[in-house]
């Protein structure tokens, strides 16, 4: 969320990411009316590498803690390529 540098979705074209954080801010507004406005969402562009085997059967052993497994053993750097306001 905005002030958070929480990753809320991965996708492979920043277009996709646009259109996601989009929907998010919308659906956001939608539930919280009376809340301030929404600061700016920034975007990464993540470099990664493909997983070892023992770190894909560790993530698939523990489905629940599956996507920060694969996220602290794949990704290499993280880059900020831009960031969504409401327009």
């Amino acid at each position: 969320m905005p002030g958070s540098d929480d990753s809320l979705h991965f996708a492979k074209t920043y277009e996709e990411c646009r259109d996601e954080a989009a929907e998010l801010r919308r659906e956001y507004k939608a539930l919280h009316a009376a809340a301030p406005p929404l600061g700016p969402m920034k975007v990464y562009q993540f470099f990664m590498r493909m997983p070892k085997e023992a770190d894909l059967l560790n993530a698939f052993n523990h489905p629940d803690e599956t996507a920060e497994m694969l996220i602290k053993h794949c990704v290499i750097e993280r880059r900020e390529v831009g960031e969504f306001t409401d327009d």
